[in-house]
């Protein structure tokens, strides 16, 4: 299974309730500065391409264009797949919560027949 089926997977309710309660995974980077983490991230990548291969230069417009090409495209991916996951744990909130509502409504009539 390929990570964006796992991601769409586990789109529910217990996922979101889950996040809420206890954040995101010890294993993720937290903080909410997401232009100091792609600065970080963007400056590892520079750092390891050039430790491994010394002759690239991080100011090289072809290599900057082949970089940027790779991260919009995986910018889109992410983006689309998580806009969807979003919309799809909604949509299970929405019917959970729909269902305790009308299972209320139910109890409630009948406790006010009896």
């Amino acid at each position: 299974m390929n990570r964006f089926d796992e991601m769409f997977k586990r789109a529910d309710f217990s996922s979101l309730i889950q996040f809420v309660m206890y954040g995101m995974s010890d294993e993720a980077e937290t903080g909410t500065d997401y232009e100091k983490r792609v600065e970080n991230s963007l400056d590892n990548l520079f750092s390891t391409l050039e430790d491994k291969f010394p002759y690239l230069n991080r100011n090289d417009p072809v290599l900057c264009e082949a970089l940027s090409s790779f991260a919009i495209i995986h910018d889109e991916a992410y983006f689309e797949s998580g806009f969807i996951t979003g919309i799809k744990m909604y949509k299970n909130i929405e019917q959970r919560f729909s269902k305790i509502h009308l299972e209320n409504l139910l109890s409630t009539d009948e406790e006010t027949e009896n």
